[in-house]
């Protein structure tokens, strides 16, 4: 199994967070201490689909009432409110509390966004539109307006090495951090953590036939000051 669905985060805390602030702040939302729609964007490979796919079970619990219409499904309904209405009241009899709507790349829907959101709107604070995207602007601006927008930048190699090692030592393979971070500078152009899980798999490939890993450098001590 890859490393990227075999060590996916599972939990919050699993997560990798360029900002401190940004992780206090989805852990309001997901500890129900904030309220309202998200829209989380950045680059590909930062984990704002992973974080989307956790946040309805971290809010709602483990039976959490997720939608599982398409965005190309439910804008061919005839009355999307009385659907997200009815959706609402099965939740409240059965205790589930809200219903969460999740889109990814939200930004190649690109019709009928206002429609949506109307439906959506209609509902109140019992329906939580969580919405992940690479160019925010492309999404309608009444969107826009009504979530709070959570950007997910680009992870560094510095922040993902301690999950890396982690991987890789529970794997069985021992390496020095210096020898990790040279591979992941050097053999990782995107700052993908997609890239990052497929260099454990090549590293834990080669390691498991026998073979040498690929060769690396050390860094140069850094330069005292007078």
């Amino acid at each position: 199994m890859k490393a990227e669905h075999k060590y996916a985060p599972q939990s919050l805390s699993e997560v990798i967070f360029v900002s401190q602030q940004t992780q206090t702040i989805v852990q309001g939302y997901a500890s129900g201490q904030l309220d309202g729609h998200l829209l989380l964007w950045g680059p590909n490979g930062t984990g704002k689909s992973t974080l989307a796919n956790l946040l309805p079970n971290l809010i709602g619990g483990q039976d959490a009432s997720v939608e599982r219409k398409t965005y190309e499904e439910l804008m061919a309904m005839t009355d999307i409110r009385d659907y997200f209405r009815n959706t609402v009241q099965m939740c409240k009899l059965t205790g589930q509390g809200k219903h969460f709507v999740i889109f990814h790349e939200f930004d190649e829907n690109t019709g009928k966004q206002a429609k949506l959101w109307t439906a959506i709107e209609g509902c109140l604070s019992d329906v939580m539109l969580i919405i992940t995207t690479n160019h925010p602007m492309k999404i309608n601006n009444s969107i826009r307006s009504r979530c709070d927008c959570i950007e997910m930048p680009a992870i560094t190699p510095e922040l993902i090495l301690p999950r890396v090692q982690e991987i890789l030592r529970t794997e069985g393979l021992d390496l020095p951090d210096q020898q990790v971070m040279y591979y992941l500078v050097n053999q990782v152009v995107l700052r993908d953590v997609r890239k990052y899980m497929a260099l454990i798999d090549k590293l834990l490939y080669l390691h498991s036939q026998g073979q040498a890993l690929p060769s690396w450098k050390p860094s140069p001590p850094a330069l005292v000051k007078p």
